[in-house]
């Protein structure tokens, strides 16, 4: 993946609540599949495009850390399809 990581835009929790949908599609239309936002402190990263999604959780998947809400869903719904 040679592209590289988009600035996070920053929104308004309450701008992100009246549309989440359509800012994420708007963010990823713009970033060519590829967008990050933050409310608050923390930072979400979209990937929209088979290529980035592959490079992350197939090539490289060591690089990348989970989650703190990944171990709580493999505690909650075990380690299956959803929580891998």
């Amino acid at each position: 993946m040679t592209k590289a990581l988009p600035k996070p835009r920053r929104f308004r929790l309450k701008a992100l609540r009246a549309d989440l949908q359509g800012i994420q599609t708007r963010l990823l239309k713009q970033n060519q599949g590829l967008a990050r936002y933050q409310i608050f402190n923390r930072v979400f990263t979209l990937l929209a495009k088979a290529e980035y999604n592959h490079h992350i959780l197939v090539t490289n998947g060591a690089n990348y850390k989970r989650s703190f809400q990944h171990h709580n869903l493999g505690l909650t719904i075990g380690n299956g399809l959803i929580s891998s």
